[in-house]
């Protein structure tokens, strides 16, 4: 969604809650066993937060509803070519990026109090299997 001009961003606080991934394929190492410690990391401009490492449940990693927070004190400063995005990433402590996707949250942003719930999909930059987050 573009930013109108003509609407007022509000500032406050963002809070996310981490949910789950699935069917996340991909090992630390070339062992036989599951040996990820994924977690997320969040991105809004310059601004990062990190999520704690998940439970790995099989190919499926539980983030057990955990809540992380962006304090936006000043929303058209993370204005890009009218729009506010924020990068979500799967990561693994050895491995390093396993995933990721953008998602705009200027419609949030125009809309204070209001609760907006949404699936991602992520994709790894060499496969082609699609992830949940």
């Amino acid at each position: 969604m573009s930013f109108n001009p003509e609407h007022r961003l509000n500032p406050g606080r963002l809070f996310i809650a981490c949910k789950n991934a699935e069917s996340i394929r991909g090992r630390a190492d070339k062992s036989t066993h599951d040996t990820l410690t994924p977690h997320l990391l969040f991105k809004l401009s310059s601004f990062i937060q990190q999520s704690r490492i998940g439970t790995v449940k099989g190919y499926n990693v539980s983030f057990d509803n955990e809540i992380v927070s962006f304090d936006i004190g000043n929303p058209e400063q993370l204005l890009v070519d009218g729009d506010i995005s924020l990068i979500v990433q799967l990561r693994d402590g050895l491995k390093g990026l396993i995933a990721q996707c953008k998602a705009s949250i200027t419609e949030v942003l125009l809309t204070s109090g209001v609760e907006a719930a949404r699936s991602l999909a992520v994709k790894n930059p060499s496969d082609t299997s699609t992830n949940s987050t």
